[in-house]
This record gives structure tokens, sequence and C-alpha cells, in this order.
């Protein structure tokens, strides 16, 4: 989806902020702002968790699946949040 670009910017036009305050590989912890014209209309905090991963399933793979699935996560509960 189009809404700005930066050599015609629409300045009325909303901006999201997804500012990441903590990662690891068990969650991840951001906000949500949007602004319009330099306003903030909405702010929330998310957290994106998955269970521990047992030592023996510890690997590269696994942790980068997990780290794709964690991500689509946080877009999706973006996208369905009522308030958003």
């Amino acid at each position: 989806m189009l809404v700005s670009n930066v050599d015609n910017p629409d300045l009325p036009a909303p901006t999201m902020w997804v500012t990441l305050l903590s990662i690891t590989d068990e969650n991840y912890d951001v906000r949500v702002t949007v602004q319009i014209m330099d306003n903030t209309v909405f702010t929330k905090a998310n957290t994106i968790q998955e269970l521990p991963l047992a030592e023996k399933d510890r690997n590269p793979a696994a942790l980068e699946q997990r780290a794709y699935r964690m991500a689509n996560r946080l877009i999706e509960s973006i996208i369905i949040d009522p308030g958003f």
C-alpha cells in the first residue's frame, strides 16, 4: 500500500512506528505508535512470546523459524487489533 512517498509526501497521511524495546529468541517487546500530522493518535505496547525451547531443540534452523513465526504474529497482532 502506498500512501505517501519521499519525493511527494502526503503530509496528513498517518505514520506508523514499530519500536523494538526488547528482542530475544523467546519474546519481542515492541511499542506501536501512529501519528497524524506529528500528533500521536495511538500508542500501545505489545509482547509476542514463544515457549522456551528444550536445549536439544535449540539449533540455528529452529531459532530462525521461531523468529519468523514471532515476526508474523507481531504483524498480525497489530493488524487485527481493533484499537489500531
